[in-house]
């Protein structure tokens, strides 16, 4: 009786989560992704205002008051990324902190092509971990974008829309790799919706 409630109860929650899935991905069934970007004055985003304090808050289970938040994008017109970082104590984790960013595609009509072989190339070739030094190939991960890639060993997480713009959120945490992975599917929705406001 008890492997049959286990197993019924691993359906249950696998159907459940292909639901939430399914949802997500609904949402932009009938969005003109690439209208959405034209018709944006500036591509990329404030990233410390598309993320919020209650956001990564909401989402991290933490205070919003131990969090701080730092944006680091460059100065200037029309940069080619912007980034934020929220930080946090964790007495078992110095440090703990993610990274929030939108990347464009800085070579324009010269390389279409350039944010989508950002992408391929951390498929094909990988990312070279600073703690184990190895190489990590990116796989698919189920997302709201055109597509999304991770790798929970170097704790980075990309979502492309259109060839026009990137957002990747590296992770510096104490989180399990399936623990990030879910977090990782939160925010980028989050992103993603408030980015494309549906």
């Amino acid at each position: 009786m008890n492997k049959f409630f286990t197993f019924f109860l691993v359906i249950i929650i696998g159907l459940y989560s292909c639901d939430n899935i399914s949802s997500s991905k609904r949402k932009l069934e009938n969005i003109d992704i690439e209208a959405v970007l034209n018709s944006k004055d500036e591509l990329l985003p404030n990233m410390c205002e598309l993320v919020t304090l209650g956001d990564v808050a909401s989402i991290f289970h933490l205070n919003e008051s131990d969090i701080i938040k730092r944006n680091s994008s460059p100065t200037g017109s029309n940069p080619k990324q912007k980034t934020c970082f929220f930080k946090w104590e964790d007495p078992n984790f110095p440090n703990s902190a993610i990274m929030v960013q939108a990347i464009r595609n800085p070579l324009g009509d010269e390389y279409p092509n350039y944010i989508i072989e950002i992408i391929n190339t951390k498929r094909e070739k990988g990312e070279r971990s600073v703690t184990d030094k190895e190489t990590h190939l990116f796989v698919d991960m189920d997302s709201m974008a055109d597509e999304a890639i991770y790798n929970s060993e170097v704790g980075k997480y990309f979502w492309r829309l259109s060839d026009k713009v990137l957002f990747q959120l590296a992770f510096n945490t104490s989180h399990t790799p399936s623990e990030q992975l879910k977090l990782a599917t939160q925010l980028g929705d989050k992103m993603i919706e408030k980015y494309l406001d549906i």
